[in-house]
């Protein structure tokens, strides 16, 4: 039995089962060049130029609203949002507004485009004038933003003529101002990361709101060389030192949050002289936050991560952002081979322009990291490679108090032909009501539901993983301590196999002498098409046909519904009686294939291949 403490921690060695790399370089079918990005950009700025109204998808409350420009100050919308009548409008318009003036920018800067350049300036000029840089008077999102807005400006464009450059100096000096206080009063008592780590409740001074705000607030008095940066920055330090350590010890917001985060404490550490960002390179585990990204990666389509806990690839991939700024000064060869892969039109403008100026790495084939069981930090992953053809599986395996992490210990996903088909809500519907019932409710996750309990308690562990044979890979882990204690439940337990690129086999061990009836929820792809044949599902997505079936339940078209508050995904719902062991065979064939099992259940065969628990 093979503790969950070994799981690899860095990508200096990438598998447990495997070397490091191996060569598939015919295999890239796509690579990154720096026409690609100056593409995107142009794209980008052309549309930013025809627009009369900044669009803002406040797309967790299924709201999307037009801003004037250019905008004088923010104006909070009248807009009722039910369950929460102070909606933070602000955050998701101020990611707006980066993303609309860095595609501008970088146009000037690349293309010496006029009409990018005028267009810009007006509304730089505009946003410096803002009479507050928050509406909220305290270190929050639309703080850090605007502070890094003018960041890149001052810093990094040299189009900006003087009198513009002026502005945006006096901007970053207004901000110091306006947020001394904020900083006092959000961290003012902090002495060291030791005391912060001995309070009950650490990981609450790195959430990432605050710390965001904090580090927004620093950049500006590193471009504006005050007096106040040095404090700033020891700040900025102690909090990272907490950070890592809650990390090391299974703290995560998810790769949304966590690289969310990154990117701004990548802009900061770019922000500083040489030597101390020498110093805090070699200091912290940055790899970590890579393992996060690259990992949990769809075969076929690395940026599209899986669902797991609040994430949203489309809309949250400042990850990435963060990885191409630490490519810049911390060369890596997995993360090169992951920003090489990564596709223009998903990244944000600021990650393209932080590309761009890698050329060790634009259109260049860079050596593979093995697959096989590998750990994403909040989940564990079995792959059997990179590329559309294979298949991986990510679980859910984290106990991190942070709200972003839900309470789906054990629940996976099937990853192939570019797309998690086998998925999970991967948000959280900030409204009350169906919506957000279904990506938190019992049937938004889909480990066994018990007597109509879903997970109330994050108390989740791995119990063993490891190679079978070759090309077969596995993890068990104990669920027990993660259902209410009313149910009595004396063993839930989830094995898991991945059978190279063909075939992922689930089984649940479940004991207590309350527990009678089980329910289990399969969310499908929001793009997948269905089909129930012979006691299978069939869910087929692209190319890619994966068939799947449990010889514990009857599977009919009566088991397929859309569940009320589903964005998309239809759901497999299976409702029967509890039993010692319940299997579940997902199979990525073109047909379902023959699949033996044991009298007694302990064992299951397809294939060719058995699988047999303890």
């Amino acid at each position: 039995m093979a503790s969950s403490c070994l799981f690899l921690k860095s990508v200096h060695s990438q598998s447990l089962s495997s070397s490091a790399f191996h060569d598939d370089s015919t295999s890239v079918s796509r690579l990154l060049t720096r026409a690609s990005i100056e593409a995107e950009i142009r794209k980008r700025a052309d549309r930013c130029l025809a627009q009369k109204q900044l669009i803002v998808d406040y797309y967790r409350i299924g709201r999307r609203l037009a801003f004037p420009l250019a905008l004088q100050r923010f104006e909070q919308p009248g807009l009722p949002v039910p369950g929460i009548p102070d909606y933070p409008w602000e955050i998701w318009l101020s990611w707006e507004i980066e993303e609309r003036l860095n595609s501008l920018g970088w146009a000037a800067e690349w293309f010496g485009d006029r009409s990018a350049a005028t267009t810009a300036s007006r509304e730089l000029e505009a946003l410096s004038r803002w009479p507050e840089f928050t509406r909220n008077h305290r270190l929050d999102l639309c703080l850090g933003h605007t502070a890094r807005t003018f960041w890149v400006a001052y810093i990094q464009w040299r189009w900006l003529e003087s009198e513009l450059r002026d502005s945006m100096g006096k901007a970053l000096d207004r901000v110091i101002v306006q947020a001394t206080p904020w900083v006092e009063e959000k961290y003012g008592h902090t002495q060291s990361a030791g005391d912060i780590l001995k309070t009950a409740e650490p990981h609450s001074k790195v959430h990432n709101i605050p710390f965001i705000g904090l580090i927004g607030v620093a950049l500006a008095a590193n471009a504006r060389r005050h007096e106040a940066a040095p404090a700033l920055n020891d700040r900025v330090r102690t909090l990272l030192e907490v950070l890592m350590v809650l990390r090391q010890q299974g703290y995560t917001e998810g790769v949304g949050y966590d690289g969310y985060l990154l990117d701004f404490v990548a802009c900061w550490l770019q922000s500083l002289p040489a030597a101390a960002r020498e110093q805090m390179l070699r200091k912290f585990d940055f790899d970590g936050f890579l393992n996060e990204s690259y990992r949990l990666g769809a075969p076929g389509e690395v940026v599209q991560v899986a669902e797991i806990g609040d994430v949203e690839p489309r809309h949250m991939p400042f990850h990435i952002s963060a990885q191409a700024r630490l490519e810049q000064f911390q060369p890596n060869p997995v993360r090169a081979w992951y920003l090489s892969r990564c596709r223009p039109d998903l990244l944000r403008s600021d990650g393209l322009a932080c590309l761009h100026s890698l050329s060790t790495i634009l259109g260049q084939t860079q050596p593979t990291p093995a697959a096989g069981l590998l750990d994403a930090h909040y989940a564990k992953v079995l792959r059997s490679g990179w590329n559309a053809e294979d298949l991986a599986v990510a679980v859910a395996a984290s106990n991190s108090p942070a709200g972003h992490i839900h309470l789906d210990y054990g629940s996976i996903t099937i990853g192939t032909s570019g797309r998690w088909i086998i998925a999970d809500p991967g948000y959280q519907q900030y409204m009350p009501g169906e919506e957000r019932k279904f990506t938190l409710g019992p049937a938004a996750h889909n480990a066994p539901v018990l007597n109509g309990k879903a997970q109330e308690i994050k108390s989740g562990r791995v119990i063993a993983h490891g190679e079978k044979d070759k090309g077969i890979y596995w993890l068990k882990l104990d669920l027990t301590g993660c259902y209410p204690k009313e149910l009595e439940a004396t063993e839930v337990s989830r094995s898991i196999w991945l059978y190279r690129d063909r075939l992922v086999v689930l089984a649940d061990q479940i004991n207590g002498g309350k527990i009678t009836e089980l329910s289990y929820h399969w969310h499908g792809c929001p793009e997948g098409a269905w089909r129930i044949q012979n006691g299978w599902a069939l869910l087929y997505k692209g190319t890619s046909a994966l068939w799947f079936t449990s010889p514990g339940f009857t599977i009919s078209d009566l088991n397929l519904d859309r569940l009320p508050g589903s964005r998309g995904q239809l759901t497999l719902k299976a409702v029967g009686k509890a039993g010692p062991i319940v299997w579940w065979i997902f199979s990525r064939t073109e047909s379902p294939p023959p699949v033996g099992s044991d009298v007694s259940g302990r064992w299951v065969e397809a294939l060719g291949q058995k699988f047999s628990v303890d």
